[in-house]
């Protein structure tokens, strides 16, 4: 069937480039693997004969949804059996720096780390007075409520981050590669009591 055909093709075409790509055969740590910019790394990366490629996300829910569209998708390129022994899933909270230096102690060596974790940035950019909300995701208006509504724009996006690059144990030859995501044009109003 063509399928069958177009899936032994393929494998014979990752059979002949393995060794020569530059991922073959390495262990690859995607935080914010579940989605975008990351769920893309993860899957490329697995076209790209990366050996292990280990997906962190905030929820059980979320790296176990990534797992299952990857194996879904990568079903004609690589079988399912070899997937399942290629990808790993991990939980993490990436706000939490103890959290990610667990995680960095869990999946011990790797080749390579790629962090794209992050919720957008919902500032009202270029037009975001930075000095009057720093340390705020949710610009308020009423000024009374800011301890109650402040969440640290670092804590993902730099800590968590930060963290993971200090403590990743990265074998000769990796890499790490750090994004801060996109800034979006919304801004974000709170609703007045």
């Amino acid at each position: 069937d063509r399928n069958t055909h177009t899936f032994h093709k393929r494998k014979t075409l990752m059979t002949a480039l393995a060794g020569k790509t530059t991922l073959a055969g390495k262990t690859i740590l995607v935080v914010g693997g579940s989605s975008g910019i990351g769920f893309g790394v993860a899957k490329v990366s697995l076209l790209d004969s990366a050996s292990l490629v280990i997906i962190a996300s905030s929820s059980q829910t979320r790296v176990n949804d990534a797992v299952n569209r990857l194996t879904a998708q990568l079903q004609g390129s690589i079988s399912t059996s070899e997937l399942k022994k290629r990808i790993k899933g991990e939980v993490v909270d990436a706000k939490q720096v103890a959290e990610v230096k667990k995680l960095m102690e869990r999946v011990g060596e790797i080749d390579h780390l790629v962090w794209t974790s992050g919720e957008g940035l919902r500032l009202d950019f270029p037009n975001y007075n930075l000095d009057e909300h720093k340390g705020t995701t949710n610009p308020p208006h009423d000024m009374s409520r800011c301890a109650e509504l402040t969440l640290d724009l670092f804590d993902v996006r730099f800590w968590g981050m930060l963290e993971a690059a200090k403590d990743a144990k990265i074998k000769a030859g990796g890499s790490i590669i750090l994004t801060i995501g996109e800034l979006s044009q919304i801004t974000v109003h709170l609703l007045r009591l």
